[in-house]
């Protein structure tokens, strides 16, 4: 495998190597992609704290290389997916809003969870309404098997205006995702646990799941969590892929509110 080498004009040079995480027909589907997209580089953002500065650097990509979406960062510029929103946390009329597809089961969804989505909710931009925060469901039922009900259960508890804390204790308790503990958790946050038991008994969020689902059609979403940090002045879209450190992201807001 290549080992890509990437000189910074501050003069350091950093070593990134591109590790194998899938089997070799993987790769081969992943070069398919790769080519089928018709551009020949990706834009990498890297760190502040690397370069110093707010700037991205480029540089290509062999199709021999294999990408780990966990371990680097992919933005595609100008995706125009039509998205039907979900639920809404912060100024819902705010100038950009980071939408985010996640798995309440998903490790890297905890990890942004408590890492860069924490930093957003705490950051001044956030706190005097220029950005907001969306959440799509995108439950990967082949490998989490409580993400789909987990997914359901917020959307039942969404019915009742209590989505975000409920989705916190989601995350905050992700190792027991099970119905019991479904409806334990809003017997805790003293939601209308009769309403909220018949919602999910009865499959009355399956919909607004499914619709999340169809929506991630199309949109390159190859794990979670899966950004996309909308431009809500003119459309535009920076899709961002993996649990990234906030700086990342925060430089991707900065260039748009600026």
């Amino acid at each position: 495998m290549k080992r890509n080498k990437l000189i910074l004009n501050v003069g350091v040079v950093f070593l990134l190597l591109l590790t194998t995480t899938v089997a070799a027909t993987n790769q081969a589907n992943e070069c398919q992609a790769l080519e089928n997209r018709e551009f020949s580089t990706i834009e990498l953002p890297l760190m502040s704290m690397f370069l110093g500065q707010n700037s991205h650097e480029y540089w290509d990509l062999n199709c021999d290389d294999v990408i780990d979406v966990f371990d680097l960062v992919l933005l595609q510029k100008n995706i125009d997916p039509e998205l039907e929103y979900g639920p809404v946390l912060g100024d819902e009329n705010a100038e950009v809003s980071v939408i985010e597809f996640a798995d309440f089961q998903g490790p890297f969804s905890r990890l942004a969870h408590e890492g860069v989505l924490r930093e957003l909710n705490e950051s001044d931009h956030f706190k005097q309404g220029r950005f907001n925060l969306i959440y799509k469901h995108y439950p990967l039922t082949t490998i989490h098997e409580n993400a789909r009900l987990a997914a359901e259960a917020a959307e039942c508890a969404n019915q009742q205006g209590r989505f975000w804390e409920y989705h916190d204790r989601l995350f905050a308790n992700q190792n027991e995702l099970e119905k019991d503990d479904l409806k334990k958790y809003a017997t805790w946050m003293a939601l209308d646990i009769d309403e909220f038991n018949i919602c999910l008994d009865n499959g009355d969020a399956k919909a607004k799941v499914d619709k999340d689902l169809d929506d991630v059609q199309g949109l390159d979403v190859r794990g979670t969590p899966t950004f996309f940090v909308v431009n809500n002045k003119n459309g535009e879209i920076d899709k961002i892929s993996g649990d990234v450190p906030y700086r990342v992201m925060e430089d991707v807001i900065e260039k748009i509110l600026s």
